[in-house]
């Protein structure tokens, strides 16, 4: 492999790095704000993905604030924007699994009824 090959390579791989820490991350807070805020009766609510997409953001914003002070790394704006990307994926796919998840118990269990999401 030549050194553009690889250097392109190597830059997809960090990228893809990103996008999945930052999906998985963002996947978690979901949960540990549904955790924190259980008042509401419903598996999925847009405060918790509202607060996960924020918080995982800020995380965004920070680590690479924190980059422009080491020597071997740059911060950039676009990574910013990737992270924070991957973080609305990931609130979109939780909204969808649980949707999925919640038609299938609610169809089985109570005749076709689907259960309310707050909104």
């Amino acid at each position: 492999m030549n050194k553009a090959a690889f250097a392109e390579f190597h830059h997809f791989i960090r990228k893809t790095g990103h996008v999945i820490g930052y999906f998985v991350l963002s996947v978690l807070l979901f949960r540990a704000w549904r955790a924190t805020f259980p008042q509401f009766r419903t598996p999925w609510c847009v405060p918790w993905a509202a607060a996960a997409l924020l918080t995982t953001s800020l995380v965004a914003v920070l680590d690479e604030w924190h980059q422009t002070f080491l020597p071997s790394r740059t911060g950039t704006v676009a990574d910013v924007i990737l992270d924070s990307a991957a973080a609305l994926v990931a609130q979109i796919a939780v909204f969808a699994v649980v949707k999925i998840v919640s038609s299938f118990r609610n169809g089985r269990e109570h005749g076709g009824q689907v259960e309310k999401t707050c909104y």
